[in-house]
């Protein structure tokens, strides 16, 4: 086991829970940037909602920029 963490952060990184001080700490122990680490994370969340949902997403409607918006 690393020294540098505790047991729960490292189920919580297996289950896709990576936080900046997590990020940091791999950083340093792996000799890379924690952007790496936080990307990876990042790029896990938004694969993880595509397939969550699926075509659900297609029945939006983007926006016109014709449409005039009041607020």
């Amino acid at each position: 086991m690393i020294k540098c963490f505790k047991c729960r952060k490292t189920e919580r990184l297996f289950e896709g829970d990576l936080t900046a001080d997590t990020a940091l700490r791999l950083g340093r122990f792996f000799g890379t940037s924690l952007e790496l680490w936080l990307n990876l994370q990042k790029t896990y969340e938004l694969d993880k909602a595509r397939t969550e949902l699926g075509m659900k997403i297609q029945k939006i409607n983007p926006w016109k920029p014709h449409e005039e918006v009041y607020l």
